[in-house]
């Protein structure tokens, strides 16, 4: 069963090779190769799978780091503590917060460092270690890993 990242993968190739039509057609150009930068060659569409993964990680980013009202509503919801390394997994969690585990998994696999300096609110990464982080930066991290 394909996930909804890579049902909108497979309408978007459908749509570049065939142009909306429902015949088959030959597909001239492999589609690594069409989702390869447009410095390499490529046309520089962005895997959804691999987006969507950047994006959780980007969100999960924003609400360790940064205090708001969702994040002291998940604290008081799944008796967190506020540390952004450690997450409580709650058997019945809310979707929100399976997302945000899966975002913070993805952010300590590929951070450079063992932890974070939670006063100045950066999270360093490998690829662009001195700023804070975008989605396109996790997306090429998250792309050559």
């Amino acid at each position: 069963m394909r996930t909804d990242a890579e049902e909108i993968d497979r309408l978007a190739r459908r749509f570049l090779w065939a142009g909306g039509r429902t015949e088959r057609v030959i597909h001239y150009i492999n589609w690594e190769r069409v989702t390869s930068e447009k410095a390499a060659g490529g046309l520089g569409i962005r895997r959804t799978p691999i987006l969507r993964a950047a994006s959780l990680a980007i969100m999960a980013y924003r609400v360790l780091l940064r205090p708001s009202m969702v994040q002291q509503v998940f604290g008081l919801k799944y008796k967190w503590s506020g540390n952004p390394w450690e997450l409580p997994r709650a058997q019945r969690s809310s979707r929100n917060w399976r997302r945000l585990c899966e975002g913070h998994t993805l952010i300590r696999q590929h951070s450079s460092l063992p932890e974070v300096r939670i006063g100045d609110h950066e999270w360093w990464w490998e690829l662009t270690p001195t700023t804070k982080p975008r989605v396109r930066d996790m997306y090429q991290l998250l792309l050559f890993a």
